[in-house]
């Protein structure tokens, strides 16, 4: 479970870096069922809000 976790934070910390989708596009197509579900799973792992990450 912590690889995959690992997996899906690493990919939507590139997403949030490295793209121009929103941040309910980049929700979307890791397969989160809404932005706000994703907005929490990032910051439970993460420490900030998507919305925080990409503005650091």
């Amino acid at each position: 479970l912590q690889w995959i976790v690992q997996m899906v934070i690493t990919e939507a910390k590139q997403l949030l870096e490295n793209s121009d989708l929103s941040i309910k596009e980049i929700a979307a197509r890791l397969n989160f069922p809404t932005q706000s579900f994703f907005g929490k799973y990032f910051k439970q792992y993460v420490g900030v809000s998507p919305k925080e990450y990409r503005n650091h």
